[in-house]
């Protein structure tokens, strides 16, 4: 006799809570998905860059076997299942404007494992860039973070799944849905919202904002469609039907400790002058967003049980890696839910809970 479907809540339509509530839904589980749409989330902004290499030092990205090439696969299957694209494979270019960071480039990419993702690329150099040289970084390119969440949270709308509401943190059982339904997990997903949150706020997290601009290259640069990358990144997006100059996105900076989500011209100005100096020429701002993601100090998500209370789950922190480390992290979370498969201590909360007051 098959056992009963379990309800479970997911709280918080991010990326996160997004990828957590397919993967459940997959697995068998009866979700309910909320989404506080009164705040501005760091997934409302998010680039979805993937990039497999860590510049600093030309290492690869924590975990990288787990998600590379994976990462490509598993949210084609999603656009299939949701009957939405949101997904581009890109090379990504790397801009030299020194010899020695060339060389250093130049050394690792005859190393393992970075020879496999690190090559030299057909792509040529926009002829007003101050770059010297280039490399390329395969198995690359972007996630629309937006165009996936809103996929998702249609999907379970129109299943009368999704609850467009803000909820307030319940520190006993029984935690029940609008209609009275029990459940039998709480799984909290709420970004930087959780330092709000009583039950999670003792795990450290610490505020880090960020600006994303959408902006248009002037033709005299003729960049191809690539993930240009020096300091600062340019992501394409699909040109509109109205729009006849190529779009892209420019980011990223960072301001620890900052919990304002309101842009201010100066920082756009500082990303434009920046990306000015090595593309030769100013991009043209389009749209300026910001938004605030919790920064984890270990820099390893936070995945588990909470350590009194049995029904309350937290899947957060995913990071500036989120778009690839969500297509191995869901689905391990999901069976952990629902198979009670172990998790990587490196991710378990149970790390931290003797920090629990």
């Amino acid at each position: 006799m098959r056992a009963t479907p379990p309800n479970i809540a997911v709280l918080g339509a991010g990326l996160a809570g997004c990828t957590l509530a397919l993967e459940l839904e997959k697995a068998g589980a009866h979700v309910y998905l909320f989404h506080d749409g009164s705040t501005t989330s760091s997934s409302d902004v998010a680039a979805g860059l993937i990039n497999p290499i860590v510049p600093k030092g030309v290492r690869m990205t924590w975990q990288w076997e787990r998600m590379f090439p994976n990462w490509l696969r598993y949210y084609r299957e999603w656009e299939l299942v949701l009957q939405t694209p949101f997904i581009d494979s890109h090379e990504l270019i790397q801009l030299h404007l020194h010899p020695d960071h060339y060389q250093e480039w130049e050394t690792k990419s005859q190393e393992q494992p970075q020879s496999q993702f690190i090559g030299h690329t057909q792509q040529e150099i926009p002829a007003h860039s101050r770059a010297l040289y280039s490399h390329a970084v395969g198995l690359s390119g972007r996630l629309d973070v937006q165009a996936f969440c809103h996929a998702t949270r249609s999907h379970f709308a129109k299943k009368g799944q999704l609850h467009d509401q803000r909820w307030e943190p319940q520190t006993g059982p029984p935690f029940t849905l609008p209609l009275g339904q029990p459940v039998s997990h709480v799984v909290y997903c709420q970004g930087i919202q959780l330092l709000q949150n009583p039950l999670w706020n003792w795990l450290p997290m610490h505020p880090t904002g960020g600006d994303i601009l959408t902006v248009s290259i002037p033709s005299a640069a003729l960049l191809p469609m690539a993930i240009w990358k020096s300091k600062q990144w340019l992501v394409p997006l699909k040109r509109l039907a109205n729009n006849s100059e190529p779009m892209w996105l420019l980011g990223s900076n960072f301001h620890k400790g900052d919990l304002s989500t309101e842009t201010r011209i100066e920082d756009a100005e500082s990303l434009l002058d920046e990306t000015e100096a090595w593309l030769g020429v100013r991009p043209h701002l389009l749209e300026h967003r910001r938004a605030v993601r919790p920064t984890v100090g270990s820099r390893r998500p936070y995945l588990g049980q909470h350590p009194q209370l049995a029904n309350r789950w937290i899947f957060n922190g995913l990071g500036s890696k989120g778009s690839a480390l969500a297509s191995w992290l869901a689905p391990l979370m999901a069976q952990h839910l629902i198979e009670g498969c172990e998790l990587p201590k490196e991710v378990n909360i149970e790390r931290h809970w003797q920090e629990q007051p």
